[in-house]
């Protein structure tokens, strides 16, 4: 749980060595850019939580996999 920690920058894809993680909570941080297809790796997590940060672009074709 990273939220509103004032992070700031792009999503880094060495974070996909998370893979085992349950849940992602990085909402109301200052996160910007794409996201990186190496998050796919997180296709476990029952919950990914990336709102009320700059993110854009498109989805990973890897992610279109995830539910």
């Amino acid at each position: 749980h990273l939220q509103r920690n004032s992070l700031v920058g792009t999503l880094p894809p060495q974070w996909s060595a998370l893979a085992t993680a349950s849940e992602i909570h990085l909402q109301g941080n200052g996160l910007f850019g794409a996201l990186p297809p190496q998050w796919s790796a997180f296709s476990s997590a029952a919950q990914i939580n990336l709102r009320e940060n700059g993110l854009g672009g498109t989805l990973p074709p890897q992610w279109s996999a995830l539910q």
